[in-house]
């Protein structure tokens, strides 16, 4: 409602009230339109956001071996002459019944253990990117045997959570 003051004060509070609104209207609209991303803006990130997720970034790992209690007298026999920095040979097993990722452990060509399972695909998926695996810790006279060792790989980063919001939001296949 226009203020009863008569004549000049009223019409220069419509104005004002329709200048504000003017004002608001185009700023809102600025913002929808400033904010709309091309095809080409969309397309160009998700790209970026792809070759970001096939960078590689080193792993490195600290593994207790399992399954050494399956195999007490051969991982024994195995590891009584095991030192520090020794190399282990590592094994892929697609066949094994357990685990169809599974990489069993070996010191001196022999089958002492396995990498655990909750490692053992990414270990397997990345094999021909393994930098190092030794041993940090053998204890072969105890009733189990036990041996821990150091893992080091390369793996590719992956999509980052802002990425894979970004690849949903826009529907990205």
């Amino acid at each position: 409602k226009l203020p009863k003051t008569g004549g000049r004060y009223s019409k220069s509070y419509a104005m004002t009230a329709t200048l504000i609104i003017i004002l608001v209207l185009i700023f809102i609209g600025y913002l929808v339109f400033s904010s709309r991303e091309t095809p080409e803006m969309i397309t160009k990130k998700g790209i970026e956001y792809l070759k970001e997720a096939e960078e590689l970034e080193l792993r490195n790992h600290h593994i207790i071996v399992r399954g050494l209690e399956y195999r007490k007298e051969q991982a024994r026999t195995a590891l009584q002459n095991a030192n520090t920095g020794d190399a282990v040979q590592l094994v892929k097993e697609p066949d094994n019944k357990h685990d169809r990722f599974a990489v069993k452990v070996c010191y001196n060509d022999i089958h002492v253990g396995y990498i655990p399972r909750e490692l053992s695909r990414e270990v397997s998926e990345n094999f021909d990117r393994i930098q190092k695996a030794v041993i940090l810790s053998a204890i072969a006279f105890t009733r189990i045997p036990s041996l821990n060792i150091e893992l080091e790989y390369y793996r590719e980063k992956g999509l980052s959570e802002e990425a894979i919001d970004f690849i949903l939001t826009h529907k990205i296949k």
